[in-house]
């Protein structure tokens, strides 16, 4: 499951348990939806390198 679309991937284990799972919205922030816009070049090639792994893992696009 992944958090970026959880209410899709949560289908299958709510199928599975035989109800529906609530997990709610707390804490919502109001910022650009593009997380690049956030990121220097520095900042990025640098995150890439230490995050490599999880990028490749999970088919980010940074």
């Amino acid at each position: 499951m992944r958090l970026e679309h959880l209410r899709s991937d949560i289908a299958a284990l709510e199928e599975y348990l035989g109800f529906r799972i609530d997990v709610g919205h707390a804490n919502a922030s109001v910022r650009d939806q593009d997380y690049r816009a956030y990121y220097t070049n520095d900042l990025r090639d640098h995150v890439a390198r230490i995050c490599a792994d999880d990028i490749a893992r999970f088919e980010y696009a940074f």
